[in-house]
């Protein structure tokens, strides 16, 4: 979807100024607000309609809780009535002994007891791995993304120019004859301003999108059979392959599919997610994924950052990043119970 409303706003020619918040409203800000129209009735839905899963609320010693939920996806599943749900009480164990003891500590003492067992034994290894392979798979995927359109741009302008040409991405990034050609505008401070995209980069966005949904379709037909281990190291050792590749290639056109294969590194995150989950006891797992998560976060913020100061100077080093990352994360990943 995203692609398909940034074919139909981004390249627009309208602009307007908004005094009050000092800014320009201009087509790409209306991108952003069509794609942020989903997350209010998904915001809404989880709140009103999607129940707490009554595992997580039995973690948290809440009996009352945790019956109200079994007996609304009874009602859901079955079509009854309420009235035949006869189940009156649930058996406790250490697991719901624990969450109720914890009710009565405060925020702080609550969250330092979820994340110290984190640290300790043998969580400790699996957690560091699950953070470790979240902050390269978000450095690399988000870090790249966000450079997505430029290198494709750039890609696209090239091989129109130069269709017999060879380089490679970064010889192709750094040209000095596409630079009167993206000149379009400049804004305040001089510099120059990129103000339309070449077709061919909404195309390739769309590519890799398309890929996505056929990645994700096929990994939840298989990841039953082979394990997560083999689609988790199948995925690092190909993209991290792909990312040294980019180095050396000199077809352009190439590169920038090398690129896209690069991207879908991003099918990991749900894999190291559901791993993460089969790793921790339940009253853990909610704490392990926020931390891996944060880590992620932090990797794509460093990553977006790192690209942006070091691809014009030294653009080859910037694609050693995610090499060393992902290569790295496919070493780890070996150590994954499957």
């Amino acid at each position: 979807m995203l692609p398909t409303f940034a074919i139909l706003t981004i390249n627009q020619e309208w602009s307007f100024p908004i005094h009050l918040l000092g800014i320009t409203y201009k087509p790409w800000r209306f991108f952003l607000f069509i794609c942020s129209l989903p997350n209010l009735p998904c915001a809404l839905i989880l709140i009103f309609i999607i129940p707490e899963s009554p595992k997580f609320t039995y973690s948290q010693g809440d009996e009352h809780n945790t019956m109200k939920i079994l007996k609304k996806m009874y009602v859901i599943n079955t079509g009854k009535s309420s009235n035949t749900f006869d189940v009156t009480e649930i058996i406790k164990n250490e697991e719901f002994n624990e969450g109720a003891q914890d009710k009565s500590q405060n925020f702080f003492k609550i969250m330092w007891t979820q994340t110290t067992p984190l640290f300790k034994g043998s969580h400790l290894r699996n957690i560091l791995t699950a953070c470790f392979i979240q902050f390269a798979v978000c450095n690399t995927v988000n870090g790249f993304w966000t450079f997505l359109p430029e290198i494709m741009n750039k890609i696209s302008l090239w091989t129109q120019r130069n269709p017999n040409k060879q380089a490679t991405i970064c010889e192709v990034f750094n040209a000095g004859e596409l630079s009167h050609l993206l000149q379009n505008t400049t804004d305040a401070a001089g510099r120059h301003c990129v103000k339309k995209l070449e077709f061919e980069t909404f195309i390739h966005v769309f590519e890799l999108d398309v890929t996505y949904i056929i990645c994700f379709a096929i990994m939840s037909m298989v990841i039953n059979w082979s394990g997560k281990l083999i689609i988790l190291l199948v995925t690092l050792l190909t993209t991290g392959s792909c990312a040294i590749l980019l180095i050396f290639v000199k077809i352009p056109t190439l590169s920038s599919y090398l690129y896209l294969v690069m991207l879908l590194a991003g099918l990991c995150i749900s894999v190291v997610n559901a791993s993460t989950v089969e790793l921790f006891p339940t009253k853990l797992r909610a704490m392990a994924i926020c931390l891996s998560m944060m880590v992620g976060r932090i990797g794509s913020v460093f990553g977006s950052v790192v690209i942006g100061l070091v691809i014009d100077k030294n653009c080859n080093a910037t694609f050693l990043m995610p090499t060393i990352l992902l290569l790295t994360s496919f070493v780890l990943s070996c150590t994954i119970p499957n």
